[in-house]
């Protein structure tokens, strides 16, 4: 369940692509668009040596007008970041321990020791009072160390060149995703250590920029865990809503689009639907 978090973008992939359409970076034109606007998968946490940024992806981004994430951090108000802060933390002053149970929690507790090298006070102390689905970020981010986000990224450059930022949904409309998990479902995530290998499988195919194999396995790992409707929610009902955001503003202007990779690829991708509504799509080599 970590592959959502971290590659649909979440603080978070399905007609399938020919294989030689490896990009992380696509060209949008036609249908009437007097610019090209470029689409771009990001990853949401990866470690700082496998960041993934080419001349290609830089100069696409600095000849944009806009860009566009699936929020717009900057403009977060300390309003928004301490009801964030609230909602990240487990309801009714709960701790971890509360919701598993002490014999699972301490299950738990050795397992994050003993499988990931987590230091034990660290695990029971820095742990204890967040929500499961947004600890499984945070498990990550010290299990990789010095690490990177695109978001953050992207928007240094953009502020750099003095390139203005927008976002396609709210960070109220995404934390409201997350409310709508019941709490033995997040637990359901938090206990699967599988998602830690998952994540570096998928890794090494963001790197190779391959979104039909990330997409081939991200399929074939929701049919064992049974996460269908996961899917439908958090990914295909969002690329639907956002698609018609996405056309409005390409008209306007050329956009550099970053969003999670897991948005791209698919029958009800990003790429496909804007396919559907007629614009030409293509993939932009980077191996540069």
């Amino acid at each position: 369940m970590l592959r959502y978090f971290i590659f649909s973008g979440f603080f978070l992939f399905s007609l399938f692509l020919n294989a030689q359409e490896k990009s992380l970076l696509w060209k949008v034109s036609g249908n009437g668009l007097e610019q090209e606007s470029y689409l771009f998968g990001t990853i949401h946490l990866l470690p700082k040596g496998d960041y993934l940024w080419t001349d290609t992806m830089d100069a696409a981004l600095k000849a944009s007008d806009l860009l566009v994430m699936e929020i717009d951090l900057s403009e977060l108000s300390l309003k928004d970041k301490l009801a964030m802060a609230q909602d990240v933390i487990i309801p009714d002053g709960k701790t971890l321990e509360d919701l598993m149970g002490p014999e699972s929690y301490e299950a738990w507790v050795r397992l994050m020791v003993d499988s990931l090298d987590l230091r034990e006070r660290k695990v029971r102390k820095r742990y204890q009072r967040i929500q499961p689905f947004y600890l499984q970020g945070l498990i990550l981010n010290d299990y990789l160390g010095r690490v990177k986000m695109y978001e953050k990224e992207l928007e240094k450059i953009a502020r750099r060149k003095k390139i203005p930022v927008t976002g396609l949904e709210s960070i109220e409309f995404q934390m409201s995703l997350v409310k709508g998990l019941s709490m033995e479902d997040q637990l359901d995530m938090l206990s699967d250590i599988t998602s830690i290998q998952e994540y570096f499988t998928m890794l090494d195919l963001y790197k190779k920029q391959d979104l039909n194999a990330l997409e081939e396995f991200s399929v074939l790992s929701m049919t064992e865990a049974n996460d269908g409707l996961f899917m439908m929610d958090f990914v295909e009902k969002r690329n639907r809503d956002w698609v018609p955001k996405i056309e409005e503003l390409i008209r306007k202007q050329s956009c550099f689009i970053a969003v999670g990779a897991l948005h791209l690829p698919g029958e009800v991708g990003v790429i496909q639907l804007l396919r559907e509504q007629g614009y030409q799509v293509e993939p932009v080599l980077t191996q540069d």
